[in-house]
């Protein structure tokens, strides 16, 4: 279900629910099915905020449920994709704030603070994706503070 709640999340984030054509192909590729209603169900409710066409989507709605009519199932579905989506917001802010914290207090030269967050709240992911992001910026002289504790999870 990871993949899919990603697929979703990159769409809304790209905003390519507004091209129907490519928003059928992001509700086929999503293996929960409930997951895929919920979205394009969200989607049709608020489709003036969402800046797309209602019309194409509820047929897209239609063709995803594949003829289910149920109502309570629609409902459940999009607060299934409710829920979805809000722990994904949450798992992204957490990331986020880590990553902030952590760059402050290396561009900061805090040395003592950022080994106590590399110790209390990263993981290798987190801090190989933060490794990157100073490859990125060419920000070099940062990353063997980095690479250390890489080294010691």
């Amino acid at each position: 279900m990871e993949k899919d709640t990603e697929i979703i999340y990159e769409c809304i984030l790209e905003k390519t629910y507004t091209n129907i054509g490519t928003l059928q192909t992001v509700l086929s590729s999503v293996q929960d099915k409930r997951l895929a209603i919920g979205f394009a169900f969200d989607l049709a409710m608020r489709h003036s905020a969402y800046g797309i066409e209602r019309d194409g989507l509820m047929e897209l709605l239609a063709q995803t449920m594949g003829g289910m009519k149920a109502e309570k199932y629609i409902t459940d579905c999009h607060e299934f994709f409710i829920n979805t989506i809000k722990t994904k917001n949450s798992q992204m802010l957490e990331r986020n704030r880590f990553f902030e914290r952590a760059i402050t207090f290396l561009l900061s030269k805090d040395e003592e603070s950022f080994d106590r967050l590399a110790r209390e709240d990263a993981d290798n992911g987190k801090l190989a994706e933060l490794k990157q992001m100073l490859l990125d910026d060419e920000l070099y002289e940062y990353i063997a503070s980095v690479d250390k504790h890489i080294k010691e999870i």
